[in-house]
């Protein structure tokens, strides 16, 4: 399965892969246009901070990595037969699976069992380019 990272500083001058779940967990965010790494990484927990008090995921490539970047979609099927584009932030992406960049307007959409799972669907808003996980 596929992996998702972006590159942070994790010490001063020290810059490493770190997962992309971890920075939405600490952070709530990515940066617009974001270069996210993907692909196979192998990945240890190591102590930060004061007396090593946080905890965060250092990710080594174990294979050829692509880039994709925060704001970027994938076409996913959201309900039975209706495909949407949603974010890739909150996707897994999938070898072969094609990456669409562009301009997107996105709302918040209810799907699932009567309506209790809220999914962000991206409404293209101009010329996509398409990429492919490798």
């Amino acid at each position: 399965m596929n992996t998702q990272c972006v590159v942070r500083e994790v010490r001063p001058g020290n810059h490493q892969y770190v997962l992309v779940s971890e920075v939405l967990r600490d952070m709530h965010t990515l940066v617009a246009g974001e270069t996210i790494y993907v692909g196979k990484f192998d990945g240890q927990v190591e102590g930060f901070g004061p007396s090593a008090s946080h905890k965060r995921t250092i990710c080594t490539p174990l294979s050829r990595l692509t880039s994709v970047h925060a704001g970027d979609c994938v076409l996913r099927e959201v309900s039975p037969g209706d495909h949407q584009y949603v974010p890739v932030i909150e996707a897994i992406l999938l070898d072969g699976e094609n990456v669409y960049s562009g301009d997107f307007r996105s709302q918040v959409e209810r799907h699932g069992p009567s309506g209790s799972h809220s999914r962000t669907i991206c409404l293209p808003a101009g010329e996509l380019r398409v990429s492919t996980v490798q």
